[in-house]
């Protein structure tokens, strides 16, 4: 899920990556179900906005949109996109049920939402660094070890 602030009159864009086939069917993009918009929280004149989408829908700040490159840099990693999503919905899996817990218990471990951890485990949305490093430590790991192959 990508976590983001909007203030009054700024806006997103979502819209299909550089490299997605636009003949491809539209019900590709809700295959794994909805795009999801979650209001976090609201301070003072800004909103925390929470997004789930497919993975090959950006949203896009207004802000930075115009810049974006028309298509994505090479992985320095040499992995294909998606894979680090895939190695850490694996890995989290795996050490969730090797603790057997639920996806609930882990969420409430990390301070996360039970919508974050499902979509990490299912390998969906965009993953930050915080929530990586929160549900680390919540299993008693180093983020090393969520991203290992």
């Amino acid at each position: 899920m990508l976590l983001l602030f909007r203030k009054p009159g700024q806006s997103i864009t979502i819209q299909p990556a550089p490299e997605v086939d636009l003949t491809a069917p539209l019900g590709t993009f809700f295959e794994n179900g909805p795009i999801q918009v979650l209001v976090n929280r609201i301070i003072e004149n800004e909103v925390k906005l929470g997004i789930q989408a497919h993975p090959d829908l950006m949203i896009l700040r207004e802000e930075i949109s115009p810049h974006y490159p028309a298509t994505p840099p090479p992985s320095p990693s040499g992995l294909r996109e998606g894979q680090i999503r895939a190695i850490v919905a694996r890995n989290l899996s795996h050490y969730r049920h090797e603790r057997q817990w639920s996806t609930q218990q882990l969420a409430e471990q990390a301070n996360l939402p039970l919508t974050t951890i499902t979509a990490m485990e299912q390998g969906i949305g965009t993953i930050t660094l915080d929530d990586l490093d929160r549900v680390a430590l919540a299993l008693d790991l180093g983020v090393a070890e969520l991203l290992r192959e």
